[in-house]
């Protein structure tokens, strides 16, 4: 979209047959490995949001439709395998619990600014992969126009994580221009208090975890 202006309609052509043959169906794999498969959570969000895209470049009202119809499930609680669960679990590829990695806009699996390893699935694998800043950074942006009581709670949560946060000597190492503006704004704003130790216990049945936070 941001090249769109600068591209010939034979590239962009070009470029949207590609994403048809790639990603035809967004409920159903078509690559190597999955073809045929059932997409679900994450990956079935990821893939309509390409064909949704898609028909807005294309002009194509189908694919825009085809994209948001597709989704419609993963906003039903579900009871078993992939899904959300009604205690905020997350299970994504049969049995995984992944509200660290596929799920992570559920925010009870963030501690001193990390994601747990308990509920990061596979991602406890990969170099950096447990630093919870992208969605933290994320629920800043979103903080900017949401109604005054969930922004201030939303950033008195932000505050204590990155306060709290043991992962990264520079907090602001790598961010855009924008994402440094937002945070160092709330880090200096002395009307925003941290919202401080959460003390609770979190059953989440639907994936086996448990989250029990005490002082100290």
């Amino acid at each position: 979209m941001l090249m769109y202006d600068h591209l010939t309609p034979q590239q962009i052509n070009q470029y949207l047959a590609a994403i048809d043959a790639f990603c035809p169906d967004p409920k159903v794999g078509s690559v190597l490995g999955v073809k045929g498969t059932k997409m679900t959570g994450a990956n079935l969000l990821d893939k309509a949001l390409v064909v949704t895209v898609r028909g807005v470049i294309g002009n194509n009202s189908a694919k825009i439709i085809q994209g948001r119809d597709s989704i419609g499930s993963e906003y039903v609680y579900t009871t078993h395998g992939d899904g959300v669960y009604k205690d905020g679990s997350l299970v994504q590829h049969n049995n995984i619990a992944y509200t660290g990695g596929y799920g992570s806009v559920w925010l009870k699996g963030i501690y001193n600014g990390q994601f747990m390893d308990s509920v990061n699935g596979r991602g406890i694998s990969r170099k950096g992969s447990g630093s919870a800043r992208g969605l933290i950074v994320t629920l800043l942006r979103m903080a900017e126009t949401a109604p005054e009581n969930i922004a201030v709670s939303i950033k008195q949560a932000a505050k204590e994580w990155i306060s709290a946060n043991m992962t990264s000597g520079n907090y602001y190492e790598g961010l855009s221009l924008a994402d440094i503006t937002i945070v160092k704004k709330l880090m200096n704003d002395g009307k925003i208090n941290p919202r401080g130790a959460l003390i609770k216990n979190q059953v989440f049945a639907g994936m086996d975890r448990v989250v029990h936070l005490r002082e100290g």
